[in-house]
């Protein structure tokens, strides 16, 4: 009697803790991912998903678009409990013989939800694959693009870490300086020639003096956009390119308006210190995350930052399409879209946020 006594109590027990630790884990419910995008070779292959989820989960896998043909492409485990400790998963992709491939990989969670976007080129294409906000060359992987021949036409976005300046044109405000992928001195570093910073704006002083006041030094992580070259011999990105992030955050920049729209960074900080204008605004930014592409409301959730990452970003919480108009069905954005955003930006808890009924005014420069 004692014995069953004692198990009958340790069950109790049990499920109490289990019940507690379930609603401790649902008061903040949370499913964030490690990145945004994904990629996988035309030829297929697996590469890990990273992700965080305090509640249990399963994994749909839908086409970002409706050109997109996604068999061949799962993931496994698909479903799974919470926890507290990073959660990898492996997505799988055959070889791609037909036009590229979108999808979008939703994680969902009892309570919260994330999505990523996977891309696949198809067998034979050409250009290179990389270089959006959403998926940016490594320094290495531009070098080696531009060694072999190739010159991007448009402007790309690059990703490294300082592991050199160079010379200051105090004339131009511009500032040559080097990056590799993990910050050391290479054969193979980029040379960022004649950059500016955010936005554009010259830099006002020779960054490998400016001490504290530095905006960039050796060992920052930066993403720059521009155009890219071979001279002569050497892989750069050319003058006039700029700057998007430091260490994955930008500078406060814009006037909020249509024409000057505040940038994330900008928001952030405008709510931050209880500051920002009680008027809707004009903020723009890259999608760098999607929880939920459209609902039965015609609404989206979803979160932009200025250089596509999640690492500092802000919500558009149940946000409108262009024009004010309801989203009715997936793919209408995808994460690394450029978007323009007209809105009351307000707290949430520890966030940052657009309120509901926010819409879009552009996207990816179109009005419409």
């Amino acid at each position: 009697m004692k014995l069953f006594r004692y198990i009958f109590s340790a069950c109790v027990l049990a499920a109490a803790l289990a019940a507690c630790n379930t609603k401790e884990a649902l008061d903040n419910p949370v499913v964030t991912t490690a990145q945004g995008a994904y990629e996988i070779p035309a030829e297929g292959g697996d590469i890990p998903l990273v992700f965080h989820s305090n509640m249990p989960w399963k994994i749909t896998v839908a086409p970002g678009n409706s050109k997109s043909d996604i068999t061949g492409i799962r993931v496994t485990p698909s479903s799974g409990n919470a926890s507290q400790r990073e959660i990898t998963v492996t997505i799988h992709a055959g070889k791609n013989e037909g036009a590229k491939r979108v999808a979008i990989i939703s994680i969902l969670g009892t309570q919260s939800e994330s999505a990523v976007r996977l891309t696949q080129n198809a067998v034979g294409a050409t250009g290179p694959s990389k270089g959006t906000v959403a998926l940016p060359f490594k320094a290495s992987e531009l070098f080696d693009f531009l060694k072999g021949g190739d010159t991007p036409e448009d402007e790309v976005f690059v990703t490294g870490t300082i592991s050199k300046m160079g010379t200051f044109n105090e004339k131009y405000g511009s500032q040559v300086y080097w990056i590799t992928d993990d910050g050391r001195e290479s054969d193979k570093a980029l040379q960022v020639y004649g950059g500016l910073q955010f936005d554009g704006a010259k830099f006002p002083a020779d960054q490998s003096t400016a001490g504290e006041a530095a905006i960039i030094k050796v060992g920052d992580v930066v993403m720059v956009r521009g155009k890219a070259k071979l001279y002569k011999d050497s892989p750069e990105m050319d003058s006039n390119n700029v700057l998007i992030s430091v260490n994955g955050e930008a500078a406060p920049a814009g006037e909020g308006t249509l024409e000057s729209p505040y940038n994330v960074a900008k928001a952030i900080d405008l709510v931050k210190t209880g500051k920002q204008p009680s008027d809707p605004v004009y903020v723009q930014g890259f999608i760098s995350q999607i929880d939920k592409a459209f609902s039965s409301y015609g609404d989206a959730q979803y979160w932009i930052s200025d250089d596509g990452t999640t690492g500092h970003q802000m919500e558009v919480y149940q946000g409108l399409y262009l024009k004010g108009e309801k989203f009715t069905e997936e793919g209408q954005i995808n994460i690394g879209d450029k978007v323009k955003i007209k809105g009351k930006i307000v707290p949430y808890k520890d966030i940052v946020e657009f309120s509901a009924k926010s819409e879009i005014v552009e996207l990816n420069g179109a009005t419409e």
